[in-house]
């Protein structure tokens, strides 16, 4: 369910509390194992089949049927954007913002 991967991404981001950079590219997982949001639903053994500069795109498509958590590709999207784009203090804003529009959806 889109809600629980969303759920489950802001509570990783607002721990980490940092973008998933390498110079000013965001990455999936940074040096720092730092990872972005589509990453935390990625297995650490499995992240290694992939360079830390692949577009976010390329994890989904690869990934979701083994992601941790279901989630819609538009949320995901959207997840990521709040990651790459939005000032990390204002994440748990956007992010409440993000789970309300799924928990929305999942009742239609």
């Amino acid at each position: 369910m889109s809600v629980e991967a969303l759920e489950y991404i802001k509570e990783n981001l607002l721990k980490q509390g940092a973008r998933s950079m390498i110079g000013n590219s965001c990455v999936y997982m940074d040096n720092d194992g730092n990872k972005c949001a589509v990453g935390w639903l990625i297995a650490d053994d499995e992240t290694k089949a992939f360079d830390v500069k692949d577009p976010v795109r390329i994890l989904i498509n690869a990934y979701a049927p083994r992601f941790k958590h279901n989630c819609s590709l538009k949320y995901l999207e959207s997840a990521q954007k709040i990651h790459d784009v939005v000032p990390v203090e204002e994440w748990e804003q956007e992010f409440d913002k993000l789970i309300e529009m799924a928990k929305a959806d999942s009742v239609k």
